[in-house]
């Protein structure tokens, strides 16, 4: 939850950074659960919620890998890898959350691409 309360002027969310390719389809898709060429929903009651799937693409991970006290959430003393989005994610439909754009990325703590 603490990736998602943190929000800076413009309303646009700054995440640990998850990495290019289809990062916010997966996080759409896990809201969802649909099949992406027919529709049908597969697994409705394995939906989980924005925020859930945040943490899983971001606490979780650097816990998976023993690194939760390094890095997965954003603290003092951590590693700053973050991404600038376009548009905040949160109260976003997965439609929406899937046309959402990296702007910036931050890799420990030094701005790599824009």
């Amino acid at each position: 939850n603490a990736v998602a309360h943190q929000l800076y002027g413009d309303n646009t969310l700054l995440a640990h950074c998850v990495g290019a390719g289809k990062t916010f389809e997966m996080i759409a898709a896990a809201m969802e659960r649909r099949d992406l060429k027919t529709g049908k929903e597969i697994g409705g009651e394995q939906k989980i919620s924005l925020l859930r799937s945040l943490k899983c693409y971001t606490y979780f991970g650097a816990y998976a890998s023993f690194e939760e006290k390094e890095k997965g959430s954003l603290e003092t003393g951590k590693l700053a890898d973050i991404v600038v989005l376009s548009d905040s994610v949160l109260e976003k439909s997965p439609d929406e959350i899937r046309n959402i754009k990296v702007e910036k990325t931050y890799l420990s703590g030094q701005l790599i691409s824009e």
